[in-house]
């Protein structure tokens, strides 16, 4: 397989020690804040525990202990290992309820956003211990993806006013927002996935870029704010920058040519055309976890399969 242009493999890896470095000083942030008490300290749980978001947002066991030892341990773990699949089986799940997908109802109480953002730390937490089951562009690329997660957490759970504010937000959402929602976010994960099993070395990075330009003009068109509910909400825009903490980051340092809307229908129709279709589909299954699993498997193929050998 033709490997990317040196120039962009060095960009990522260079790109992978910032956000190293803000993965450290967001560590210490959330300690500091747990002390501060500005974020709730974990219950202790126990692995036959499992954790509820609301009454449409859960999620299966997590395993604890298993965590937090891969967390704090130094090995380096085969990717296929019985330890690495356990991690994934336990957190791949979690995805779907952090960027609520899937349930027939946003978090609207403060009980219900605190059990959110508890299970966003679980989330990381566990992502993060996944480091250790992959090497080289993959791995630098996982970082990016978990501290977008993160940063997504924080702009909802940092302080009681942030969560107090997107209640609001939510709650003038229109009746059609979180289906809508949904199938935005459900139809980039599949439309990464066919990028990333389908399209020719040439395309693939244009196919990228251009799945995340549909999916915000997705949800432009798919959700909105009641007229007249509250002058400080904007459920639609508040999404966007959901979405834009998550994917963004992941997605815009190669995508120059490729940034909005119509550069994806001047220079890469077909994709478009292709990527179009197979979110008015609705249809087929992509392995979990949601989002993360299709854009690790692109970055793989960027590295031109190089990652084995780091």
């Amino acid at each position: 397989m033709k490997s990317p242009p040196i120039s962009i493999v060095r960009f990522l890896f260079n790109l992978s020690v910032i956000f190293n470095v803000v993965l450290a000083a967001s560590n210490k942030t959330i300690d500091d804040d747990k002390k501060s008490g500005s974020i709730a300290n974990p219950t202790t749980t126990t692995p036959s525990s499992a954790i509820t978001l609301s009454a449409s947002f859960s999620t299966s066991t997590i395993v604890t202990p298993l965590i937090t030892r891969l967390t704090t341990g130094e090995k380096l773990l085969a990717q296929d290992s019985e330890e690495c699949q356990k991690i994934l089986a336990m957190n791949g799940p979690m995805v779907r309820p952090i960027l609520l997908v899937g349930g027939d109802k946003f978090p609207l109480t403060i009980p219900e956003v605190d059990a959110h953002c508890e299970l966003g730390k679980r989330l990381y937490k566990g992502f993060n211990a996944y480091k250790k089951c992959v090497k080289g562009l993959l791995r630098q690329s996982l970082i990016i993806l978990n501290h977008g997660i993160r940063k997504f957490m924080r702009s909802i759970c940092n302080s009681k006013q942030k969560k107090e504010d997107t209640i609001i937000e939510l709650k003038c959402a229109m009746k059609d927002t979180l289906p809508g929602w949904t199938h935005c976010l459900e139809s980039v994960n599949r439309q990464l996935d066919w990028a990333a099993r389908n399209s020719t070395d040439k395309n693939l990075l244009s196919n990228l870029c251009c799945v995340y330009t549909e999916a915000t003009e997705c949800v432009r068109t798919r959700t909105g704010t009641v007229p007249g509910c509250n002058s400080k909400a904007d459920t639609s825009k508040f999404l966007l920058s959901s979405m834009d903490a998550v994917l963004k980051e992941a997605l815009d340092f190669v995508c120059g040519r490729y940034q909005h809307r119509e550069d994806c229908v001047a220079n890469n129709p077909e994709g478009v055309k292709i990527l179009r279709e197979i979110a008015e589909k609705n249809e087929g299954n992509v392995e979990d976890p949601f989002l993360i699993n299709p854009i690790l498997m692109a970055v793989n193929r960027l590295a031109g399969d190089d990652d084995t050998d780091q």
